[in-house]
């Protein structure tokens, strides 16, 4: 047989009659086996869906495309190609024999995890003998949105309403004004952004804190968490965070380490409880500690966006009872990035008295997961913000992974917010947290203890 590497054939044939010149051939037959190949392609995408791809030729000597198929809207490679938006697969199996390919319905394979949070959170005072009874009158929330797909379109809602007018509900920015009308029932604000993939939802709860001067607050590290996955749904290693609730500037102790939906007897203690509001059904981690409470990783499946609420039920230094709480929002990112800043302080308390802000000086730390690797430090830009402004106090003019910011005797700081951002510029927001300032008392008789929740750092 001749030398080569294409598929070999043969014929069989025989001449009857002397001189034997002229010969009868059967058809030809191949003498060796069909090789068969599966072949996938692949693009980016923020669509719902995409065109199957048609065309196309593999050269099975070389062992490469002659050329890929095509689409409407996309261009097809066989290799990932780079950029942000989902990777779409589709697959055709080919054959020397049949080389042309029939290519399979297009299927999202990765995407980077999704996640919304609310900027601008505040606690409300009340005082009946004031002309304005609510102090602010107003709230002004924006929606704080990461990988999202395509169009966002937004929805606010605030419960109980009474008294409550509301402009900008449909957008990413509203404002909720209190007449003196509304009553003094702590409010709910639930915000809700559905882009081409689904809807995401976060819910805030805002105290109504009456005559008081020391709040009751809690806070979570890691209460908008993106967490990356393997293919097998397993949730990396170091998901969980910390947890620490204030009455005034002063941390409270954690009761036990068993969970309970209970108050403790003891003055300026509080038990924990953690509850699933959505989606998979995970398994708690370990509470350990006292004043900062760790709550170890979190394990199980994920699959979709899972909200679990955690709550303290407080018993304040004056004896009095308050259930104040966060939700912890854990976002799948499949064998994708995600990106979560690190902030040396969970909440900054100021002495009013004094006007001395602890910690001094807030550090803020990007890092970056791949998939089921752990976090690395990651070079990106940041925006800094004080008092939930428009204003930026400072913005990266190089890549860094962590940025520190003095707090200043004196100055009037309610709040600080850390906004993190892709490599080379300001234009890819990957991570946002906020930390607000909790009050102590002023040196005199204490007021009554708050009766309201509030929220604290946010980490996407």
């Amino acid at each position: 047989p001749p030398t080569g590497s294409n598929p070999l054939w043969a014929s069989t044939g025989y001449s009857s009659s002397p001189p034997y010149t002229t010969w009868v051939w059967d058809t030809p037959v191949r003498i060796t086996g069909e090789t068969v190949i599966e072949l996938s392609v692949y693009t980016r995408s923020s669509s719902s869906s995409i065109t199957t791809p048609s065309g196309g030729s593999y050269n099975f000597i070389s062992k490469t495309f002659t050329t890929l198929p095509t689409s409407s809207g996309v261009t097809w490679s066989d290799n990932v190609p780079v950029g942000t938006d989902p990777v779409w697969e589709s697959r055709a199996v080919i054959t020397d024999i049949n080389t042309a390919p029939t290519w399979s319905t297009p299927v999202r394979i990765s995407m980077s995890a999704r996640a919304l949070d609310i900027s601008g959170i505040a606690s409300i005072k009340y005082d009946n003998s004031s002309a304005t009874k609510f102090n602010p009158s107003s709230l002004s929330l924006s929606a704080v949105i990461s990988n999202l797909i395509g169009t966002v379109s937004y929805s606010w809602l605030i419960s109980p309403n009474t008294g409550i007018t509301v402009s900008g509900n449909t957008t990413s920015n509203a404002t909720f004004t209190f007449s003196n009308s509304a009553n003094k029932d702590t409010k709910t604000i639930t915000l809700q952004a559905t882009d081409s993939i689904g809807t995401l939802s976060k819910s805030l709860t805002i105290p109504i804190i009456e005559n008081a001067e020391n709040t009751v607050d809690i806070s979570y590290s890691n209460d908008s968490h993106g967490v990356s996955i393997g293919s097998s749904g397993a949730i990396w290693t170091g998901s969980g965070g910390i947890i620490e609730v204030f009455e005034g500037q002063i941390k409270l102790t954690l009761n036990t380490t068993s969970y309970t939906a209970s108050y403790p007897s003891a003055n300026g203690r509080y038990n924990l409880s953690i509850t699933k509001i959505s989606g998979d059904t995970l398994t708690l981690g370990n509470i350990s500690g006292s004043t900062t409470v760790t709550l170890s990783q979190w394990s199980g499946t994920i699959t979709q966006p899972t909200v679990y609420r955690i709550s303290a039920y407080v018993l304040t230094s004056g004896g009095t009872q308050v259930v104040v709480s966060t939700d912890a929002t854990l976002t799948p990112a499949k064998d994708g990035v995600s990106y979560s800043l690190i902030t040396n302080s969970s909440a900054i308390s100021r002495d009013l008295n004094t006007g001395i802000y602890t910690p001094s000086t807030l550090t803020t730390t990007l890092y970056r997961r791949v998939g089921d690797s752990g976090p690395q430090l990651y070079p990106g830009r940041f925006i800094i913000n004080l008092n939930n402004s428009g204003s930026a106090l400072y913005t990266s003019s190089v890549d860094e992974s962590s940025v520190s910011i003095p707090l200043v005797t004196g100055n009037n700081i309610t709040s600080v917010r850390f906004r993190a951002y892709l490599a080379g510029g300001t234009s890819t927001l990957i991570d946002e947290e906020t930390i607000n300032v909790v009050n102590s008392g002023l040196n005199g008789a204490p007021g009554a203890p708050a009766k309201g929740i509030d929220i604290n750092a946010t980490v996407t």
